[in-house]
């Protein structure tokens, strides 16, 4: 035998009403209440009506944000559940699945909602255009800023050096770097570094300007462009972490090259890491003896030559092999690991 099922009452077959009955009491009985009382005591008009203050404030606030935009009869922007409540609830709003946002006859839009959407568009526009100018600003005058604030490589050199007298401490004589030749380092150093950051930063500078101007198209939303830069300021600070390891690990590579130099060596035994991270092709030259001044092809695809450290990524090390020296000459003894 067929039936058909009973009807489930949800609240949304009341809402409508609701809001109606809801509205007929505040325009009857209680606005001309607040009325008399905000003309003698200071106090904000929504707060005073707890019925919906809520509702409204979340409301109020999503539209300060940007959060919530509102034009024309339709809300857009990115709903939590208190925001659809106070859409729905507070003001009748329906939501379209279609098109994804709320929709209201602009005749029952409070005053407030509308004034707050206009401001918010104001404060909104000016923040953008002054990003711009901004932005616009640093693009012109990069090269000055970043002649003006220079990686300081003294103490990375100085660190390098250290390391490198402590891989030779058996040798019988270790030659100091002059005070010029650890000067003349530290500023290579800087001015490789200074390369990367004004190429690293004139892409950021564009992709900072391209969120500004697509936020914009989009609504000028406060809450979008925080997130874009907070994004962009993460991808920022890995490229940094990234730089500042690879080219530090480049900076060693020739420190050790040329110190290597000054003890008389040309040649190294080439070691990798030894792990499941080391790229096959550094796997074929370890053990390997090379000369610094004729290093092996690193990487087989493009047919890059390179020394330990010098390709991207690579943190193989060489071990100095320490040459015969000839008469007169002091001998070095030992060996670096």
């Amino acid at each position: 035998m067929k039936t058909l099922p009973g009807q489930v009452l949800r609240p949304e077959d009341w809402r409508d009403v609701e809001r109606q009955l809801l509205a007929i009491f505040k325009r009857v009985i209680f606005d001309p209440v607040v009325e008399i009382v905000c003309k003698t005591v200071p106090v904000n008009r929504r707060q005073l009506l707890a019925a919906n203050a809520a509702a409204e404030d979340v409301l109020a606030a999503a539209l300060r944000s940007g959060r919530v935009q509102y034009a024309d009869g339709v809300f857009t922007g990115s709903w939590n559940a208190s925001i659809a409540v106070a859409l729905k609830n507070g003001l009748g709003a329906e939501f379209s699945k279609r098109w994804g946002r709320y929709r209201l006859d602009p005749s029952r839009v409070p005053a407030w909602v509308k004034s707050d959407a206009v401001l918010y568009q104001a404060r909104a526009q000016e923040m953008h255009r002054r990003l711009e100018g901004k932005l616009s600003e640093i693009q012109e005058q990069l090269a000055a800023y970043t002649d003006r604030d220079r990686v300081d490589a003294r103490k990375t050199t100085e660190r390098i050096e250290k390391g490198w007298k402590g891989s030779a401490k058996d040798l019988e004589m270790v030659p100091d770097l002059t005070p010029d030749a650890r000067a003349k380092m530290a500023g290579e150093y800087s001015d490789s570094m200074k390369l990367w950051v004004n190429d690293f930063s004139r892409k950021l500078i564009v992709d900072l300007r391209a969120d500004v101007q697509n936020n914009a198209l989009q609504g000028y939303r406060s809450d979008n462009l925080v997130e874009l830069i907070r994004r962009r300021y993460g991808v920022t600070a890995r490229k940094a972490e990234f730089l500042a390891e690879q080219e530090t690990r480049l900076f060693m590579a020739k420190f050790r090259k040329q110190r290597a130099s000054d003890i008389g060596s040309g040649r190294y035994v080439w070691r990798t890491a030894k792990d499941s991270l080391v790229r096959k092709d550094h796997r074929d030259l370890d053990g390997r003896v090379f000369f610094y001044d004729h290093p092996p092809i690193a990487d087989v695809r493009t047919s890059t030559r390179g020394n330990p450290g010098e390709i991207w990524g690579c943190r193989c090390r060489d071990e100095t092999i320490i040459e015969k020296v000839g008469a007169g000459q002091p001998a070095l003894v030992g060996a670096l690991a």
